[in-house]
């Protein structure tokens, strides 16, 4: 817990956002949801696309 405190404060000071962050989140949510229709249906499931050159996007 104490270096998940240190990255937090030293991505605020220096300006940066430590891993894992909300959009790595975001995408880990889209896949299980992904993989829970997937087991429902029984067939494959797209991943919504997030990332656009590199940086997280609004679907």
């Amino acid at each position: 817990m104490t270096s998940e405190m240190v990255a937090l404060m030293n991505g605020i000071e220096k300006g940066y956002s430590p891993k894992p962050n909300f959009e790595d989140g975001v995408l880990n949510q889209a896949i299980l949801e992904a993989v829970e229709k997937s087991a429902e249906s029984g067939r494959w499931i797209k991943v919504p696309q997030f990332m656009e050159n590199g940086r997280f996007s609004r679907v």
